[in-house]
This record gives structure tokens, C-alpha cells and sequence, in this order.
């Protein structure tokens, strides 16, 4: 049975070719960064930081991958992907995971971030790794879900609008069709 592993902001995961952990996918990726690779040897990764400080969770992602038996890194296929083409927090997290990287010195090259936006400062999307199939997939929040708009609850003060609407996209794009 294959399954969908959601990765949350500050977390990361690892995916096996041939398991249920075959796809990984983490969505709201706006002013964090998404670091996501995929390898030829039949293992992924996906990484959801929201600061320069989650992105200290590096070395024991390459600690996972290495006890799974990853012993050449070239081969795999990087993505550094962020919504916020601006701003100083998304800024700070991509050179922080671009100077940890180079210390680190497992992958022969960085990749350049890439946008959800091209022509704004900011954006959503998420990111959908498939290890089978070896690809990163980037998608912007439009190609899943039809904005919607909401009226907050006066009775809930703790809901707003913010957390109504990405409730609303997490079950929808778990409910999503695959795509194939």
C-alpha cells in the first residue's frame, strides 16, 4: 500500500523506492524553505525549515541517510525552494542552510533557491518528492486548491481566517487525486 508522508514545518523525513514511505510532501511553504532530494539508489529526503535554527537538524539528516547505506551523494537531484522572494526570516534560512551544506561538504553542488513567485514577493506552494518515480515536484497552491472566503466564527475566538483556510488546503490536498 503506498502512503503520503507529510512533513511538517520542522521536520524532515526520508522516503524508501518500493515502501509505503514512497512519496513525501510538505505544503505552506512560504516564508520557510523546503529542502528536498531524491537519489538514483532508491531514497529521498524532504526538509521543512522555518528558521535558521531548524535548519541545525542537518547533520542528523545526513547521519539518517548515511544509516541507510547512502555512501555516494553525488547522484542525487537537489531543490532548495522557498515562497518569499523577499524578506529577511526566509533570507536568514536559506543562507544558513547554504552555509551549513557547504560545511557539511556531502553533496558535490548547491542548487540555486527557486520561487514559487516570479513576479511578487511572496507565494504558498509545497513540495511532493517521489522516489519511484525520482522527482521533485513544486506546486503553487493554485494548482490544488480554489481560493475560498471566510467568515471567521465570532463564537471561537482562537480561529482566524489564516488557520480556517490552511486546515481547509492540508484536507484537501490529502483528499487530492495523485497525479500520474
Amino acid at each position: 500500500m503506498e502512503m503520503v508522508v507529510k512533513v511538517r514545518q520542522r521536520e524532515y523525513a526520508i522516503g524508501f523506492s518500493g515502501k509505503d514511505t514512497n512519496e513525501l510532501l510538505t505544503h505552506n511553504i512560504w516564508t520557510c524553505t523546503g529542502f528536498a532530494g531524491v537519489s538514483t539508489q532508491g531514497i529521498s529526503f524532504l526538509a521543512h525549515f522555518d528558521s535558521r535554527r531548524s535548519t541545525e537538524v542537518l547533520p542528523q539528516l545526513i547521519a539518517d541517510l548515511k544509516k541507510q547505506e547512502v555512501k555516494d551523494f553525488s547522484d542525487f537531484k537537489l531543490a532548495i525552494v522557498t515562497g518569499c522572494a523577499g524578506g529577511v526570516q526566509c533570507c536568514f534560512t536559506r543562507r544558513t542552510l547554504r552555509a551549513r551544506l557547504k560545511e557539511l561538504g556531502v553533496f558535490p553542488s548547491i542548487p540555486d533557491t527557486t520561487y514559487f513567485t516570479k513576479w511578487g514577493l511572496h507565494a504558498k506552494g509545497g513540495i511532493r518528492v517521489n522516489t519511484e518515480q525520482e522527482t521533485i515536484e513544486l506546486y503553487g497552491y493554485d494548482d490544488f486548491v480554489e481560493r475560498k472566503r471566510y467568515e471567521p466564527d465570532p463564537w471561537y475566538r482562537r480561529t482566524t481566517i489564516r488557520t480556517m483556510v490552511v486546515e481547509d488546503e492540508t484536507q484537501e490536498e490529502l483528499n487530492a487525486p495523485k497525479r500520474e
